[in-house]
């Protein structure tokens, strides 16, 4: 499998052992012309434990995107740096905008009741980014279609390993 330019990368290669375990590596490797001949080097990597982890996950994801929807709760995530705010299927669901929208701080707050709720998730929001303390609140949301709403929201802040939130 190398190509014209005589070298291959990651190449699946997946067999099974013996023992009807299943193995799968990548190749890379780089075939060329010297004095000695067709000389090749090539490095195989073994990608089981990643693959098996990988569908470890994925399960795990399942079942949680299951959970979830039985229980109608739904997950949410501010990465600070970027003030990237990623929500869940069942938030979005909850929020009733379509599974492609992509809510920002500003846009998302603004779910909130305007009045007390809204005040509430800005102060306890704030107030967990600078100080890393969780919060639990109730809040009334308002969603696209105007229905209003009684919802639980739990931020637990994230830390680096000098207990920054991040």
């Amino acid at each position: 499998k190398f190509n014209e330019l005589g070298y291959c990368s990651n190449v699946p290669l997946n067999f099974i052992h013996k023992n009807g375990k299943e193995l799968s590596f990548r190749l890379s490797g780089l075939m060329h012309e010297s004095s000695h001949g067709k000389q090749s080097m090539a490095v195989l990597e073994d990608q089981t434990e990643v693959n098996t982890l990988r569908n470890s996950l994925d399960k795990a994801g399942s079942l949680l995107e299951s959970s979830s929807e039985i229980a109608r709760i739904g997950f949410w995530q501010v990465d600070l740096k970027s003030m990237e705010v990623t929500w869940s299927k069942m938030t979005k669901m909850i929020h009733e905008v379509p599974e492609e929208y992509v809510p920002n701080v500003e846009t998302a707050i603004e779910f909130y009741k305007e009045g007390e709720s809204r005040e509430k998730i800005t102060y306890v929001f704030g107030h967990c980014i600078e100080s890393g303390e969780p919060y639990d609140v109730e809040c009334e949301i308002t969603t696209v279609k105007g229905i209003t709403k009684w919802i639980r929201t739990i931020g637990i802040p994230e830390k680096n390993s000098e207990g920054k939130v991040v």
